[in-house]
């Protein structure tokens, strides 16, 4: 039951955000409509090792990358907001603008 819910809610999440989509494009009225945008996601490591940006077309969800490296300091996740306060979740987040991850480091963890 939980599952379904589940599914039942994305599809209609997803629904609702391509009928949105679609109804902006009406209303723009230039006549022709570029169905599902690109947009770029960006990675702002904070210091550590580069990673590079791509494109992915409106409300896709995206693959996580390998970690970023920064020497003294322990990977610990992805956040939207460079206040380190909203986790993105590669499982559950969609993207549906151009959108910039920030790393976050910690300190790393004392060797056995």
């Amino acid at each position: 039951m939980i599952m379904t819910l589940s599914i039942a809610t994305a599809l209609t999440s997803t629904h609702m955000a391509l009928r949105s989509y679609v109804a902006e494009e009406e209303a723009r009225g230039d006549g022709g409509m570029q169905f599902l945008p690109v947009h770029t996601v960006t990675f702002d490591t904070r210091g550590g090792s580069e990673i590079p940006s791509f494109e992915v077309f409106f409300f896709s969800t995206i693959s996580e990358p390998d970690p970023p490296v920064l020497e003294g300091s322990e990977f610990a996740g992805w956040y939207r907001d460079l206040s380190l306060s909203k986790e993105w979740s590669f499982r559950l987040d969609r993207v549906t603008s151009d959108v910039t991850l920030y790393a976050k480091w910690a300190e790393p963890s004392p060797s056995g």
